[in-house]
């Protein structure tokens, strides 16, 4: 069985924390982690992830986050919901998985309780953990990114740097957190075309189809159309694109996977993708993770 987690022994050999980016499969049984726990959901495909804690049930997808305080019973596990037999992607669910002791963080988060209340009720376990979803920008992954490779690579004086970047990383999930609690929803249109833009976003590797949207919706493809190009500028398709577009250019700037496996997360042929791209961006994947890949002409990652 897999373990998410390292037991005090293991992270007190490291200073304290242990980070790396990993998988689940289709495994459920019952886990409790001995200490503060960070999982980023990094590549989830055709098998999306699942979050069980309590009466509680998750469906985690890219860029999900969770922060689950010690002890706590969950289960996390990969699970295929395509219903296409020939749907692309890969068989489990990546993450960045981070373990580390409470008293890891040079900075006490109890100090930032009146910034964030809800860290009052995490720490002493009234939450069992706090969910919520990554930026635009995806901040919170890329400093994880940075994390991971930092500590992976042994980098001079990384547990340093990887013990500053952390509380930077926790005090963002907490203002995101926060946000999205306070967030006000949409009504009429504006919340059909949230949900819709979710959804495309949820079930970016896979082809959308406008028709089926309307009819969940039950307005008219015609009426639907309207309303996209009203709220977004552009037609349905033009956003679905530009959306593949940005998840492919976000891959190929900041992850370090070969092209055929970012191919492959995709229920599109290579070609397809391609020309997507190339409209979007003016570049081929190729050249686009070429030249603008956050290894490339760096010199800590140079004959690794």
């Amino acid at each position: 069985m897999y373990k998410l987690y390292y037991d005090t022994e293991l992270l007190q050999k490291h200073g304290g924390m242990f980070v790396e980016h990993t998988s689940v499969e289709a495994d459920k049984e019952l886990q409790t982690n001995p200490n503060i726990m960070l999982i980023y959901i990094a590549h989830a495909s055709q098998h999306h992830g699942k979050f069980e804690c309590g009466s509680d049930s998750i469906e985690l997808f890219d860029n999900d986050i969770l922060l689950i305080n010690p002890n706590t019973e969950f289960k996390l596990y990969s699970f295929n919901f395509a219903k296409d037999k020939k749907a692309k992607g890969d068989n489990a669910v990546g993450i960045y998985s981070c373990s580390f002791l409470p008293d890891y963080l040079p900075l006490k988060l109890s100090k930032l309780k009146n910034d964030f209340p809800d860290i009052s009720d995490f720490l002493i376990g009234k939450i069992p953990y706090i969910y919520t979803h990554d930026t635009n920008e995806l901040f919170i992954r890329n400093m994880m990114v940075r994390v991971i490779d930092d500590f992976a690579y042994n980098q001079p004086a990384f547990e340093y740097t990887v013990k500053y970047f952390l509380p930077v990383i926790i005090i963002n999930i907490f203002r995101i957190y926060s946000a999205s609690k306070n967030m006000s929803i949409a009504a009429n249109s504006n919340m059909i075309i949230g949900q819709i833009k979710n959804y495309i976003q949820k079930n970016i590797h896979s082809k959308v189809s406008l028709s089926e949207l309307a009819k969940i919706h039950n307005i008219t493809p015609r009426h639907l159309c309207r309303l996209f190009k009203k709220h977004t500028g552009m037609t349905f398709t033009e956003f679905a694109n530009r959306m593949r577009a940005e998840k492919l250019k976000d891959e190929l700037e900041n992850v370090d996977r070969p092209l055929y496996l970012i191919y492959e997360d995709f229920d599109f042929s290579p070609q397809h993708l391609n020309h997507i791209f190339k409209d979007y961006t003016g570049y081929s994947m190729s050249e686009y993770k070429a030249k603008f890949n956050y290894k490339v002409d760096n010199p800590l990652f140079r004959n690794r």
